[in-house]
Protein backbone atom coordinates (compact mmCIF):
# COMPACT_ATOMS: atom_id res chain seq x y z
CA UNK A 1 0.00 0.00 0.00
CA UNK A 2 1.55 3.34 -1.06
CA UNK A 3 1.25 6.37 1.20
CA UNK A 4 -1.17 9.10 0.18
CA UNK A 5 0.07 11.59 -2.41
CA UNK A 6 -0.47 15.25 -1.58
CA UNK A 7 -0.29 18.04 -4.14
CA UNK A 8 -1.62 21.61 -4.40
CA UNK A 9 -3.51 20.55 -7.51
CA UNK A 10 -5.45 17.94 -5.56
CA UNK A 11 -7.05 20.62 -3.36
CA UNK A 12 -8.11 22.66 -6.40
CA UNK A 13 -9.64 19.56 -7.99
CA UNK A 14 -11.50 18.75 -4.78
CA UNK A 15 -13.07 22.22 -4.83
CA UNK A 16 -14.10 21.72 -8.44
CA UNK A 17 -15.50 18.27 -7.74
CA UNK A 18 -17.83 19.31 -4.93
CA UNK A 19 -19.37 21.94 -7.11
CA UNK A 20 -19.65 19.64 -9.16
CA UNK A 21 -26.05 16.16 -5.21
CA UNK A 22 -38.54 13.20 -0.53
CA UNK A 23 -38.24 11.42 -0.17
CA UNK A 24 -38.31 8.44 -1.57
CA UNK A 25 -37.96 5.63 0.76
CA UNK A 26 -36.80 7.07 4.08
CA UNK A 27 -33.38 6.18 5.38
CA UNK A 28 -33.56 3.04 7.47
CA UNK A 29 -33.18 3.72 11.17
CA UNK A 30 -30.38 2.06 13.07
CA UNK A 31 -31.44 -1.34 14.35
CA UNK A 32 -30.96 -2.24 17.97
CA UNK A 33 -28.26 -4.70 17.08
CA UNK A 34 -26.35 -1.94 15.26
CA UNK A 35 -26.24 0.27 18.33
CA UNK A 36 -22.69 1.39 18.98
CA UNK A 37 -21.26 0.25 22.28
CA UNK A 38 -18.21 1.47 24.11
CA UNK A 39 -15.10 1.67 21.95
CA UNK A 40 -11.66 2.43 23.42
CA UNK A 41 -10.48 3.88 20.11
CA UNK A 42 -13.53 6.11 19.91
CA UNK A 43 -12.79 7.47 23.39
CA UNK A 44 -9.28 8.52 22.43
CA UNK A 45 -10.43 10.09 19.20
CA UNK A 46 -13.24 11.93 20.99
CA UNK A 47 -10.67 13.48 23.32
CA UNK A 48 -8.94 14.87 20.27
CA UNK A 49 -11.96 16.84 19.07
CA UNK A 50 -11.86 20.63 19.43
CA UNK A 51 -14.13 22.59 21.74
CA UNK A 52 -16.30 24.31 19.19
CA UNK A 53 -19.25 26.53 19.89
CA UNK A 54 -20.41 29.51 17.91
CA UNK A 55 -22.74 32.42 18.51
CA UNK A 56 -22.97 33.03 14.77
CA UNK A 57 -26.22 31.93 13.26
CA UNK A 58 -28.37 32.42 10.20
CA UNK A 59 -30.41 35.59 10.45
CA UNK A 60 -33.95 34.89 11.53
CA UNK A 61 -33.06 31.62 13.25
CA UNK A 62 -32.34 31.06 16.92
CA UNK A 63 -28.81 29.94 17.85
CA UNK A 64 -28.39 26.48 19.30
CA UNK A 65 -25.61 25.23 21.52
CA UNK A 66 -22.98 23.03 19.91
CA UNK A 67 -21.50 20.19 21.93
CA UNK A 68 -17.95 20.81 23.09
CA UNK A 69 -15.55 18.74 21.04
CA UNK A 70 -11.81 18.33 21.40
CA UNK A 71 -9.20 19.25 18.65
CA UNK A 72 -7.89 16.87 16.05
CA UNK A 73 -4.21 17.31 15.20
CA UNK A 74 -3.36 17.32 11.52
CA UNK A 75 -2.73 13.84 10.19
CA UNK A 76 0.90 13.45 9.16
CA UNK A 77 1.15 11.30 6.08
CA UNK A 78 4.38 10.67 4.14
CA UNK A 79 4.67 12.56 0.89
CA UNK A 80 6.04 10.76 -2.13
CA UNK A 81 6.72 11.66 -5.70
CA UNK A 82 3.46 11.97 -7.60
CA UNK A 83 2.84 9.27 -10.19
CA UNK A 84 0.00 7.83 -12.16
CA UNK A 85 -2.30 5.76 -9.95
CA UNK A 86 -3.16 2.28 -11.15
CA UNK A 87 -6.38 1.86 -9.18
CA UNK A 88 -9.85 3.34 -9.21
CA UNK A 89 -8.81 5.88 -6.58
CA UNK A 90 -7.02 9.22 -7.09
CA UNK A 91 -4.12 7.70 -5.13
CA UNK A 92 -3.17 4.13 -4.41
CA UNK A 93 -4.98 3.51 -1.14
CA UNK A 94 -6.02 0.24 0.38
CA UNK A 95 -9.78 -0.29 0.17
CA UNK A 96 -11.17 -1.42 3.50
CA UNK A 97 -14.55 -3.08 4.01
CA UNK A 98 -16.43 -2.04 7.14
CA UNK A 99 -19.26 -3.60 9.12
CA UNK A 100 -22.59 -1.88 9.63
CA UNK A 101 -21.75 -1.31 13.29
CA UNK A 102 -18.45 0.33 12.31
CA UNK A 103 -20.34 2.47 9.78
CA UNK A 104 -22.67 3.75 12.49
CA UNK A 105 -19.65 4.56 14.68
CA UNK A 106 -18.09 6.56 11.84
CA UNK A 107 -21.38 8.30 10.98
CA UNK A 108 -21.87 9.41 14.57
CA UNK A 109 -18.36 10.87 14.63
CA UNK A 110 -18.84 12.57 11.25
CA UNK A 111 -22.06 14.15 12.55
CA UNK A 112 -20.20 15.52 15.58
CA UNK A 113 -17.61 17.21 13.38
CA UNK A 114 -20.33 18.44 11.01
CA UNK A 115 -22.36 19.99 13.85
CA UNK A 116 -19.28 21.64 15.33
CA UNK A 117 -18.12 22.88 11.91
CA UNK A 118 -14.58 21.61 12.43
CA UNK A 119 -12.37 19.89 9.86
CA UNK A 120 -12.68 16.14 9.47
CA UNK A 121 -9.76 13.73 9.71
CA UNK A 122 -9.73 10.81 7.24
CA UNK A 123 -13.13 9.09 7.08
CA UNK A 124 -11.80 5.89 8.65
CA UNK A 125 -9.94 7.68 11.49
CA UNK A 126 -12.47 6.48 14.12
CA UNK A 127 -11.31 2.94 13.29
CA UNK A 128 -7.65 3.91 13.53
CA UNK A 129 -7.15 3.79 9.75
CA UNK A 130 -5.43 6.89 8.41
CA UNK A 131 -4.23 5.61 5.02
CA UNK A 132 -7.14 3.54 3.78
CA UNK A 133 -10.37 4.28 1.99
CA UNK A 134 -13.76 2.62 1.79
CA UNK A 135 -15.59 1.00 -1.08
CA UNK A 136 -18.49 2.82 -2.74
CA UNK A 137 -21.20 0.57 -1.29
CA UNK A 138 -20.00 1.31 2.24
CA UNK A 139 -19.72 5.01 1.36
CA UNK A 140 -23.38 5.09 0.29
CA UNK A 141 -24.38 3.42 3.55
CA UNK A 142 -22.27 5.97 5.47
CA UNK A 143 -23.88 8.88 3.59
CA UNK A 144 -27.35 7.64 4.47
CA UNK A 145 -26.34 7.00 8.08
CA UNK A 146 -24.88 10.51 8.33
CA UNK A 147 -28.11 12.02 6.98
CA UNK A 148 -29.99 9.95 9.53
CA UNK A 149 -27.80 11.41 12.28
CA UNK A 150 -28.45 14.97 11.06
CA UNK A 151 -32.23 14.80 10.58
CA UNK A 152 -33.10 15.60 14.24
CA UNK A 153 -31.57 19.08 13.90
CA UNK A 154 -31.83 19.71 10.15
CA UNK A 155 -35.20 18.11 9.35
CA UNK A 156 -36.38 15.51 6.88
CA UNK A 157 -34.95 14.82 3.44
CA UNK A 158 -36.41 17.22 0.87
CA UNK A 159 -34.23 16.53 -2.12
CA UNK A 160 -30.87 15.59 -3.59
CA UNK A 161 -27.78 17.15 -5.09
CA UNK A 162 -25.56 15.97 -7.92
CA UNK A 163 -21.79 16.24 -7.53
CA UNK A 164 -18.97 15.63 -10.03
CA UNK A 165 -21.10 16.87 -12.92
CA UNK A 166 -18.12 17.85 -15.08
CA UNK A 167 -15.99 15.41 -17.10
CA UNK A 168 -12.68 16.68 -15.63
CA UNK A 169 -13.92 16.12 -12.07
CA UNK A 170 -15.14 12.64 -12.92
CA UNK A 171 -11.84 11.78 -14.61
CA UNK A 172 -9.92 13.02 -11.57
CA UNK A 173 -11.81 10.62 -9.28
CA UNK A 174 -11.87 7.73 -11.76
CA UNK A 175 -15.65 7.60 -12.04
CA UNK A 176 -17.88 7.87 -15.08
CA UNK A 177 -20.91 9.40 -13.40
CA UNK A 178 -21.83 12.07 -10.84
CA UNK A 179 -22.22 11.48 -7.11
CA UNK A 180 -25.46 11.90 -5.15
CA UNK A 181 -25.85 13.86 -1.93
CA UNK A 182 -28.87 14.36 0.32
CA UNK A 183 -30.58 17.69 1.09
CA UNK A 184 -32.37 18.25 4.41
CA UNK A 185 -35.05 20.85 5.19
CA UNK A 186 -33.01 23.37 7.16
CA UNK A 187 -30.11 23.30 4.72
CA UNK A 188 -32.22 25.40 2.33
CA UNK A 189 -32.75 29.15 2.87
CA UNK A 190 -34.70 31.85 1.02
CA UNK A 191 -33.13 34.48 -1.20
CA UNK A 192 -31.76 37.40 0.79
CA UNK A 193 -30.76 35.24 3.76
CA UNK A 194 -27.78 36.24 5.87
CA UNK A 195 -25.35 33.47 6.78
CA UNK A 196 -22.26 33.41 9.00
CA UNK A 197 -18.90 33.29 7.25
CA UNK A 198 -18.08 30.18 9.29
CA UNK A 199 -21.24 28.33 8.27
CA UNK A 200 -19.04 25.31 7.56
CA UNK A 201 -15.57 23.96 8.24
CA UNK A 202 -14.37 24.94 4.74
CA UNK A 203 -17.38 26.73 3.22
CA UNK A 204 -17.59 27.68 -0.43
CA UNK A 205 -19.88 29.69 -2.68
CA UNK A 206 -21.03 28.55 -6.11
CA UNK A 207 -23.70 29.14 -8.73
CA UNK A 208 -26.06 26.18 -9.00
CA UNK A 209 -29.47 25.45 -10.48
CA UNK A 210 -32.39 23.69 -8.85
CA UNK A 211 -35.60 22.15 -10.18
CA UNK A 212 -38.73 20.96 -8.38
CA UNK A 213 -40.63 17.75 -9.03
CA UNK A 214 -44.23 18.28 -10.16
CA UNK A 215 -45.26 14.71 -11.01
CA UNK A 216 -44.29 11.21 -9.94
CA UNK A 217 -43.99 10.49 -13.66
CA UNK A 218 -40.44 11.82 -13.24
CA UNK A 219 -39.53 8.38 -11.92
CA UNK A 220 -40.10 6.92 -15.39
CA UNK A 221 -38.49 9.74 -17.38
CA UNK A 222 -35.76 8.71 -19.80
CA UNK A 223 -35.64 11.77 -22.10
CA UNK A 224 -35.29 15.50 -21.59
CA UNK A 225 -38.85 16.03 -22.83
CA UNK A 226 -40.21 13.53 -20.30
CA UNK A 227 -38.13 15.11 -17.54
CA UNK A 228 -39.29 18.68 -18.20
CA UNK A 229 -42.91 17.51 -18.36
CA UNK A 230 -42.56 16.07 -14.84
CA UNK A 231 -41.09 19.22 -13.29
CA UNK A 232 -43.11 22.24 -12.22
CA UNK A 233 -40.43 24.85 -11.44
CA UNK A 234 -36.84 25.89 -11.97
CA UNK A 235 -35.15 27.72 -9.09
CA UNK A 236 -32.06 29.94 -9.08
CA UNK A 237 -29.82 28.47 -6.39
CA UNK A 238 -26.66 29.54 -4.59
CA UNK A 239 -25.07 26.48 -3.05
CA UNK A 240 -22.89 26.88 0.04
CA UNK A 241 -21.06 23.53 0.12
CA UNK A 242 -18.53 22.54 2.74
CA UNK A 243 -15.27 20.77 1.88
CA UNK A 244 -15.24 19.39 5.46
CA UNK A 245 -11.99 17.40 5.16
CA UNK A 246 -8.63 18.65 6.37
CA UNK A 247 -6.77 20.43 3.53
CA UNK A 248 -3.97 17.83 3.32
CA UNK A 249 -6.37 14.95 2.73
CA UNK A 250 -6.76 13.84 -0.87
CA UNK A 251 -10.17 12.15 -0.92
CA UNK A 252 -11.44 9.39 -3.15
CA UNK A 253 -14.88 9.47 -4.78
CA UNK A 254 -16.09 7.16 -2.02
CA UNK A 255 -14.84 9.62 0.60
CA UNK A 256 -16.85 12.38 -1.08
CA UNK A 257 -19.99 10.25 -0.99
CA UNK A 258 -19.40 9.40 2.68
CA UNK A 259 -19.40 13.12 3.59
CA UNK A 260 -22.65 13.63 1.63
CA UNK A 261 -20.87 15.31 -1.29
CA UNK A 262 -20.22 18.36 0.86
CA UNK A 263 -23.89 19.31 1.34
CA UNK A 264 -24.11 22.10 3.93
CA UNK A 265 -26.50 24.89 2.90
CA UNK A 266 -27.91 26.85 -0.02
CA UNK A 267 -30.10 29.83 -0.88
CA UNK A 268 -33.11 29.41 -3.15
CA UNK A 269 -34.53 32.12 -5.37
CA UNK A 270 -38.20 32.48 -6.28
CA UNK A 271 -39.42 29.34 -8.07
CA UNK A 272 -40.15 29.99 -11.75
CA UNK A 273 -43.16 28.04 -12.99
CA UNK A 274 -42.45 25.88 -16.04
CA UNK A 275 -45.52 27.14 -17.87
CA UNK A 276 -45.41 28.16 -21.57
CA UNK A 277 -42.86 30.93 -22.06
CA UNK A 278 -43.85 34.36 -23.32
CA UNK A 279 -40.75 34.63 -25.50
CA UNK A 280 -41.76 31.58 -27.53
CA UNK A 281 -38.69 29.51 -26.62
CA UNK A 282 -38.98 26.01 -25.16
CA UNK A 283 -37.85 25.32 -21.61
CA UNK A 284 -35.57 22.55 -22.84
CA UNK A 285 -33.80 25.06 -25.07
CA UNK A 286 -33.55 27.77 -22.39
CA UNK A 287 -32.36 25.50 -19.59
CA UNK A 288 -29.68 24.07 -21.84
CA UNK A 289 -28.08 27.44 -22.56
CA UNK A 290 -28.51 29.97 -19.75
CA UNK A 291 -25.58 32.33 -19.05
CA UNK A 292 -25.02 32.93 -15.32
CA UNK A 293 -23.05 35.69 -13.61
CA UNK A 294 -21.99 35.95 -9.96
CA UNK A 295 -21.81 39.58 -8.84
CA UNK A 296 -20.47 41.26 -5.71
CA UNK A 297 -23.36 43.61 -4.88
CA UNK A 298 -21.14 46.03 -3.00
CA UNK A 299 -18.79 46.69 -5.89
CA UNK A 300 -20.82 45.58 -8.89
CA UNK A 301 -17.88 43.38 -9.91
CA UNK A 302 -18.58 40.16 -11.82
CA UNK A 303 -16.57 37.61 -9.86
CA UNK A 304 -17.54 34.44 -11.75
CA UNK A 305 -19.33 33.45 -14.93
CA UNK A 306 -20.68 30.22 -16.35
CA UNK A 307 -23.37 28.54 -18.37
CA UNK A 308 -25.87 25.80 -17.55
CA UNK A 309 -24.14 23.67 -20.18
CA UNK A 310 -21.65 22.89 -17.39
CA UNK A 311 -24.26 20.58 -15.83
CA UNK A 312 -23.54 17.32 -17.67
CA UNK A 313 -23.98 19.22 -20.93
CA UNK A 314 -27.63 19.96 -20.07
CA UNK A 315 -29.33 20.37 -16.66
CA UNK A 316 -32.05 17.88 -17.60
CA UNK A 317 -29.38 15.23 -18.12
CA UNK A 318 -28.38 15.77 -14.48
CA UNK A 319 -32.05 15.30 -13.54
CA UNK A 320 -32.21 12.05 -15.48
CA UNK A 321 -29.03 10.79 -13.83
CA UNK A 322 -30.45 11.47 -10.35
CA UNK A 323 -33.66 9.65 -11.28
CA UNK A 324 -31.68 6.63 -12.47
CA UNK A 325 -29.38 6.60 -9.44
CA UNK A 326 -32.35 6.73 -7.07
CA UNK A 327 -34.13 3.94 -8.93
CA UNK A 328 -31.05 1.74 -8.66
CA UNK A 329 -31.20 2.34 -4.90
CA UNK A 330 -34.90 1.37 -4.82
CA UNK A 331 -36.02 4.96 -4.17
CA UNK A 332 -38.51 7.26 -5.84
CA UNK A 333 -38.98 10.99 -6.17
CA UNK A 334 -42.12 12.60 -4.76
CA UNK A 335 -43.98 15.74 -5.75
CA UNK A 336 -42.26 18.75 -4.20
CA UNK A 337 -38.79 17.20 -4.02
CA UNK A 338 -36.00 19.55 -5.13
CA UNK A 339 -32.92 18.62 -7.12
CA UNK A 340 -29.66 20.59 -7.05
CA UNK A 341 -27.97 19.96 -10.38
CA UNK A 342 -24.34 20.98 -9.84
CA UNK A 343 -21.89 23.84 -10.09
CA UNK A 344 -22.18 26.28 -12.97
CA UNK A 345 -19.27 28.46 -11.89
CA UNK A 346 -15.91 27.87 -10.22
CA UNK A 347 -16.59 27.50 -6.46
CA UNK A 348 -15.13 30.37 -4.44
CA UNK A 349 -14.23 30.66 -0.75
CA UNK A 350 -17.04 32.14 1.34
CA UNK A 351 -15.74 35.57 2.35
CA UNK A 352 -17.27 37.61 5.20
CA UNK A 353 -19.07 40.96 4.94
CA UNK A 354 -20.40 40.83 1.40
CA UNK A 355 -23.62 40.34 -0.54
CA UNK A 356 -23.48 38.05 -3.54
CA UNK A 357 -26.07 37.99 -6.31
CA UNK A 358 -26.50 35.47 -9.10
CA UNK A 359 -28.07 36.55 -12.37
CA UNK A 360 -29.53 33.95 -14.75
CA UNK A 361 -29.89 35.72 -18.05
CA UNK A 362 -33.05 35.07 -20.11
CA UNK A 363 -34.28 32.44 -17.64
CA UNK A 364 -37.57 34.16 -16.71
CA UNK A 365 -40.58 33.26 -18.92
CA UNK A 366 -40.50 36.68 -20.61
CA UNK A 367 -36.79 36.36 -21.36
CA UNK A 368 -35.67 38.62 -18.53
CA UNK A 369 -33.07 37.89 -15.88
CA UNK A 370 -33.83 35.82 -12.76
CA UNK A 371 -31.88 36.51 -9.56
CA UNK A 372 -31.00 35.12 -6.14
CA UNK A 373 -28.80 36.65 -3.44
CA UNK A 374 -27.12 35.87 -0.13
CA UNK A 375 -25.42 38.11 2.44
CA UNK A 376 -22.38 36.84 4.35
CA UNK A 377 -22.16 38.42 7.79
CA UNK A 378 -19.01 40.13 9.05
CA UNK A 379 -16.76 38.10 11.33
Amino acid sequence: MKPTVRSPLSNVLLILSLGIAPILLPITSVNAEDTVGSDPGATNEQEMLDAATSDDGIEGESDSETDLLQPVPAVETPVVEEDEPDSGNPVDLAVMDITRTEAITIAERLAQYYDARVLLPPVLAPLGQLEATINMDDAVYLRDALANQLTPQLGRIVGYKAGLTSPPAQARFRVEHPLRGILLTDMLLESGATVPANIGARPLLEADLMVRVGSVAINHATTRAEAIASLDAVIPFIELPDLLLEPDIEPTAADLVAINVGARSGVMGTPIALTPRQDGRSWVEVLGDTPVEMINDSTGEIIAQGNTQALLGHPLDAVLWLVQDLQEAGQWLHIGDVLSLGSITMPLPLEPDQTIQLQYHHLAPDGSTAEVSVTVAPL
